[in-house]
Parts: structure tokens; sequence; C-alpha cells
């Protein structure tokens, strides 16, 4: 298994780990974005070492995590200023054997070394295994975010979960 930073190349692969996700139903409102967007995303991760791993087996891309600035994903200034946002994908075929430990610690470090006081993230209160594992990381509950609609038509609620510099 090898993680390393995300390149524009990875593009492909990665947008079929995002659908292989997405298609589950559980954990992903949307599919991949698409690739014209994602180009310009990746680009810029590239230009600016924004934290964004990938890890490979056998060339194939089972798994990501990224923290991005808090204005890539809306939110503007303010409380938002120094905060990155954390997304995480593995494929159903590597979760459980310590993948998921692997990619938070290097997208944590990587964050606070990019400059980020406060790393936060938003989980369903069904995903227990994930819950369990950003706890472990010292994250805080911080309230309930809302009730989603899944793609298997299952409601669930989001909760935010934040973790502060130390």
């Amino acid at each position: 298994m090898q993680i390393r930073p995300i390149t524009v190349n990875d593009i492909d692969h990665f947008i079929a780990l995002w659908n292989r996700v997405y298609e589950e139903g559980e954990y992903l409102r949307s599919p991949a974005p698409g690739r014209e967007m994602l180009t310009e995303v990746l680009t810029r991760v590239e230009k600016e070492s924004i934290p964004q791993f990938i890890a490979l087996n056998d060339k194939h891309v089972v798994g990501s995590v990224e923290v991005f600035p808090a204005e890539m994903c809306g939110y503007e200034g303010g409380e938002f200023a120094k905060t990155g946002i954390l997304g995480i994908h593995i494929d159903r075929k590597y979760r459980g054997k310590g993948l998921g430990k692997q990619l938070l610690t290097l997208a944590i470090q990587h964050g606070w070394q990019y400059g980020y006081d406060t790393i936060v993230l938003n989980v369903y209160k069904n995903n227990l295994p994930a819950i369990t594992l950003y706890e472990q990381f010292g994250f805080e509950h911080r309230g309930e975010l809302g009730e989603v609609l899944l793609p298997n038509g299952k409601h669930l609620m989001s909760q935010k979960m934040v973790l502060k510099r130390s």
C-alpha cells in the first residue's frame, strides 16, 4: 500500500473511488463532481500543497482524504478563516483494516502544517465505525446539521465534529 499526495493525473482513479463509495448509497449524497471541476480543484491542490492524499494498492486508488480550506467548500471568513474541511473515502474492501487511521494521521498532520487551527467534518450519526475513529483522534461532537436523504432512500441525521489544534 502506498499513500502519497494526489495529482491531477490521478483524477480518473479518484472519480472511480468516489463513485464506488457513492453507489453504496450509505455515505455520500452525490456522485463525483464533473471532470472539469475536479481538474480545477486538483490543480489548485497541487499548486498550493493543500492536504489531499490517496492510498493506492496495485495502482488502484482505494482511499483518499482531504482537508480543504473552508472557502473551497462554501464557507467564508469569520470563524472559518483558519478552518479545514475534512473528507475521506475508503473503498469498502479496505475498511476496518487501519487505512482510515493512516490517512487521518497524515491529513491532520499536514493540515496543521498548512496553517489550520481547526478541522471540521460532517458524518452521519449511524456511521459508528467512522465516529469511533474520529473520536480517537480527538474530534468532538458539535451538534446535528439536519437530516439528509441518501441515494438508498434512507433519511439520516448528519452531525458536525470538530478538532482544535492543541
